[in-house]
């Protein structure tokens, strides 16, 4: 009889944690740090301010240039929990060198010199805030997320 006490109180507990939760989402916290191509800055910026403004407690840190030297600088082991490129073959790089988590999704293209060129983005491997970076990548690729990037002269894959 005692046992069957007790297992009640302990599902009782176990019953009364879970109220009060969200909807089970953990709020995301932290910094995600984003390496992108200098052609992305207006646009990431605006939805890295998106992101902090639906994520208090989020910061969202940018270091744009050159895709290339970007992959250069994540496989030579710098830091960072996104990596957006414009091309493919900067992705291929990264992905080449096992430090990507997930495969790259195309979220946009663009015309550049007669040339169709495809922008990849992907989270790494060992990404100091894998739920920040998954947060940033899930807004690219969103409605919301490819609405400014089509504001912004891109078009959608």
């Amino acid at each position: 009889m005692r046992r069957l006490a007790l297992v009640i109180a302990v599902i009782a507990v176990l019953a009364l944690a879970g109220c009060g939760a969200d909807d089970g989402a953990e709020e995301v916290t932290g910094t995600v740090t984003v390496l992108a191509d200098t052609s992305l800055t207006d646009v990431f910026t605006q939805l890295g301010q998106q992101l902090e403004g639906d994520h208090p407690g989020l910061d969202v840190q940018f270091d744009f240039g050159a895709s290339a030297d970007l992959a250069e600088r994540l496989t030579d082991g710098a830091p960072a929990d996104v990596f957006a490129a414009a091309g493919t073959d900067p992705m291929d790089v990264v992905t080449d060198n096992g430090i990507v988590s997930r495969a790259p999704t195309l979220f946009a293209t663009e015309q550049q010199a007669g040339d169709l060129v495809g922008y990849p983005i992907c989270t790494l491997t060992d990404a100091p805030n894998p739920d920040g970076a998954l947060a940033f990548v899930e807004l690219v690729v969103s409605d919301a997320g490819q609405q400014a990037l089509t504001a912004a002269g891109f078009s959608l894959p």
